[in-house]
């Protein structure tokens, strides 16, 4: 089914990642009639019981979980710091002004 579709116009009950536009007094009352924010969160509760023989990790088994599945970004994000600074750092002694040169500019002229 495509977004323009007729069956979208008409106010069809799928799910689209489109919000509902109340377009006729049965769309307003659909929309009247939604179950609020509390009602969802009491239907889908996001602490759902543990299963038989599960317990809850500590933080010692949550941090050892954390630094398996992305230590290596950290890493990544070390490299891009030092290639960074080293890049200011070339990048600033080669445009950095010889003042010798200056120094003779000025001595001639003045």
């Amino acid at each position: 089914m495509t977004r323009g579709s007729k069956d979208d116009a008409a106010g069809s009950s799928g799910r689209t990642d489109y919000p509902e536009m109340a377009a006729s007094e049965d769309a307003f009352e659909r929309l009247k009639a939604a179950a609020g924010s509390a009602q969802y969160e009491r239907a889908h509760k996001p602490y759902a019981p543990l299963r038989e023989g599960e317990s809850i990790p500590s933080m010692q088994k949550l941090w050892a979980h954390a630094m398996r599945r992305y230590g290596r970004y950290q890493g990544y994000a070390w490299v891009g710091v030092i290639v960074t600074g080293a890049l200011a750092f070339g990048l600033a002694s080669a445009t950095r002004e010889d003042s010798s040169w200056r120094g003779e500019k000025e001595g001639r002229g003045g």
